[in-house]
């Protein structure tokens, strides 16, 4: 299990880890996308404002998506991290202990990012489950010391 999503009411696990991360990536740009576009008509709003009666409630919306905006795009680059690092959001916050020595899941990020979106680059963004493995084995590295 990676941690539990209150916001999909679900638990995010190697079966929908992807999937996840897709949403935060689409939330992100989404939001992105209509801060940017909607610029336009902040600015004739306070350009014009005879109308500002009337685009109180627009105004409202474009502020809480700018927050939602930057608040997705923080938890954006914290799952990133997770990914080029191969952790999860509970090994980030308490590092994994392994009975055999000193070794990691960190493959690098190349593999890193096979594990978690497959091998077909074709399906990278495309929200279908294909993780490498079977969610019960995983590849580990040695660490020298």
């Amino acid at each position: 299990m990676d941690h539990h999503c209150p916001w999909i009411n679900n638990c995010v696990s190697y079966s929908n880890y992807k999937q996840f991360f897709l949403l935060v990536a689409y939330l992100t740009v989404y939001s992105f996308y209509f801060v940017a576009t909607s610029l336009e008509y902040i600015i004739e709003f306070f350009k014009d404002m005879q109308e500002r009666k009337d685009s109180v409630h627009f105004i409202g919306g474009y502020v809480f998506t700018v927050v939602a905006c930057v608040l997705f795009a923080v938890l954006l680059g914290y799952h990133v991290q997770l990914i080029r690092k191969n952790e999860t959001t509970i090994e980030s916050l308490k590092e994994a202990v392994f009975c055999e020595g000193n070794m990691t899941f960190d493959l690098g990020c190349g593999r890193n990012l096979r594990e978690v979106f497959g091998d077909n680059k074709v399906l990278w963004f495309v929200p279908v489950f294909s993780s490498l493995g079977d969610g019960y084995t995983f590849h580990v590295l040695n660490r020298v010391l």
